[in-house]
């Protein structure tokens, strides 16, 4: 190895940087806030004719977050996804199903609380993916 790129990967201030940009790395995305919510007959129903259960075959729960984005193309600070998951709150992919709202956070906050509802009562994909929603 070339001495002036040794001594520059042995430096303290290079060390250190570098892992500062791992801790980064592994922090992973933060979220606002969440719930967990078990799939209606309704709703699974709906989820099946649709065609997203070969998609995620093992889907009987609903994982829904808030999250700060970290893309340029949003102009909205927050956005809600939604993920289909089995109970254990895992997914055979990493994709979110839909975003059900972006814009500032106490707007977010309201459509969060607003959808948590409609999922807890089976009514979410009649509310949500039939034209006549309220969210879009």
């Amino acid at each position: 190895m070339n001495k002036r790129v040794q001594k520059k990967v042995a430096s303290k201030y290079n060390f250190l940087k570098r892992a500062d940009r791992q801790k980064r790395k592994r922090r992973g995305r933060r979220c606002i806030d969440y719930a967990l919510i078990p799939m209606g007959k309704t709703d699974k129903s709906r989820f099946v004719e649709e065609g997203d259960a070969v998609e995620y075959p093992y889907a009987t729960h609903w994982f829904i977050e808030i999250a700060p984005h970290d893309t340029y193309y949003y102009k909205h600070p927050y956005i809600i996804y939604v993920y289909p998951c089995t109970s254990k709150a895992t997914s055979d992919t990493n994709h979110f199903l839909e975003i059900i709202y972006a814009g500032q956070l106490h707007d977010v906050m309201m459509a969060f609380k607003n959808t948590v509802e409609d999922m807890k009562k089976d009514r979410h994909v009649e509310n949500f993916w039939d034209s006549d929603s309220p969210l879009f």
